[in-house]
């Protein structure tokens, strides 16, 4: 399945890339670890590989904003902390 018909030309590359995404990056992930340059959909894997990097830059973001939030809630929140003081800790 994932040899058999790499999508080499621009056009049906990017038909793949929009009707199935998953055989897209399959067959761009074999091509990759084959070397197979010219079977590589260079536009669209830069444009996934930028969303990743900003997805990860925002998922990072969130956690630390997250456990920032729960450590100050920690240390300053004296009415709840012994309510929740073990919750928090265990996130």
């Amino acid at each position: 399945m994932l040899g058999s018909s790499v999508a080499t030309k621009p056009a049906a590359s990017q038909q793949l890339y929009d009707s199935d995404f998953i055989l897209w990056l399959e067959e761009q992930a074999l091509a990759l670890k084959e070397r197979r340059s010219a079977a590589l959909d260079w536009d669209n894997l830069a444009e996934e590989i930028e969303g990743l990097a900003r997805s990860d830059r925002r998922t990072l973001k969130n956690f630390l904003q997250n456990a920032l939030l729960h450590m100050l809630e920690l240390a300053y929140w004296e009415a709840e902390r012994e309510r929740n003081q073990r919750q928090w800790r265990d996130h």
